[in-house]
């Protein structure tokens, strides 16, 4: 009887231990090494100065007439593809600020 329990208790501890390999450790080393190449393929883009990211930026800059935001208008204004879009409350210090 004793040999029958440690049988049974080894067939119930190995099949867990299938379900949780199958159903959580497999699936989550897949998803790691797709994630792996992804992120050494966006590496080598950044790099070369292909990705997309590189080419072209938008900027959203809010309370640009005056103090940082005037300043963060000025740094992205000397980038080269960059649209800036500025946002004050008035026009009129926006435009003396610019």
């Amino acid at each position: 009887m004793h040999n029958i329990l440690i049988s049974t208790s080894t067939i119930i501890s190995s099949v867990s231990s299938l379900l949780l390999t199958a159903t959580v450790i497999l699936p989550l080393s897949v998803v790691r090494v797709f994630l792996s190449n992804r992120v050494k393929a966006d590496a080598l883009a950044i790099q070369r100065g292909t990705h997309p990211r590189d080419q072209r930026k938008v900027v959203l800059i809010v309370g640009a007439s005056r103090g940082i935001g005037c300043k963060v208008v000025r740094e992205y204004a000397e980038e080269e593809g960059t649209t800036i879009i500025a946002v004050s409350r008035s026009m009129g210090a926006s435009n003396r600020a610019h």
